[in-house]
């Protein structure tokens, strides 16, 4: 891949079960809601050297998905470009696959939100 070139990671929760059951309008709070707690959480096991990828991460306007948008995002997430293996990182706590992390640690907290998103 060329320098330079803009990677995104892409987080997506299933929520399939809880579609069936909610009206689009509060699937759709619910789901908002989720994204936001996802990437406030996710961040905190994001490699921050100099803070740059934490500041990319964004969620989608429909909450459908969380990105991290730098040149270099992929590679830390997976912790290799292809050609050298990340296994130093400066701060500590943080690393590849930050997002599997942050599910083990705040998955109970994430079902809190979208159930409070969608007003149950």
């Amino acid at each position: 891949m060329p320098r330079g070139q803009w990677q995104n990671i892409n987080i997506r929760v299933d929520l399939k079960g809880f579609e069936r059951k909610l009206s689009q309008q509060a699937f759709d709070r619910g789901r908002s809601v989720i994204a936001d707690q996802v990437l406030a959480d996710s961040n905190r096991y994001v490699p921050a050297d100099s803070y740059t990828l934490r500041t990319t991460g964004h969620v989608n306007a429909d909450g459908s998905a969380v990105h991290w948008r730098t040149p270099y995002a992929k590679a830390q997430f997976y912790g290799t470009n292809g050609m050298v293996v990340f296994r130093n990182y400066t701060t500590p706590g943080t690393g590849k696959l930050w997002h599997s992390k942050a599910a083990r640690v705040h998955r109970s907290g994430w079902e809190k939100a979208f159930i409070r998103g969608v007003g149950l």
